[in-house]
């Protein structure tokens, strides 16, 4: 309803798994030379959004891997990401739940605007 990409004119929706590929210790360093090649069998997400934080941070919220593990796939994700032009990252640290939505919203809108 709010937009129409690419793709038969379907939304492409992912979770955080689209890039999860990339930044996995057991794969990252055989794909991530790749990069380019890899992304062409899959489809490219219509607008990717980040929540940035801290490795200190995600792992107070998930302690399922260490700190120096998140802080090395939170290096990897910035190394992908800066070959997208449509991302949106928004500091999920400093912004309540509430203030995330309305920046999303609205940066979500903008995006769509400007892809249209």
């Amino acid at each position: 309803i709010l937009f129409k990409n690419r793709f038969n004119g379907r939304l492409v929706l992912y979770d955080r798994y689209y890039f999860d590929h990339f930044i996995q210790p057991t794969s990252r360093n055989l794909i991530l030379p790749f990069k380019k090649l890899f992304l062409a069998f899959v489809a490219r997400p219509t607008l990717i959004v980040h929540l940035n934080a801290s490795s200190v941070e995600i792992y107070k919220r998930k302690q399922d891997l260490p700190e120096k593990e998140i802080e090395i796939q939170n290096s990897y994700l910035d190394k992908v990401l800066r070959d997208y032009d449509n991302v949106i990252q928004l500091d999920s640290v400093e912004r309540n739940e509430k203030e995330l939505v309305v920046d999303l919203f609205y940066k979500t809108i903008d995006n769509f605007v400007f892809y249209k």
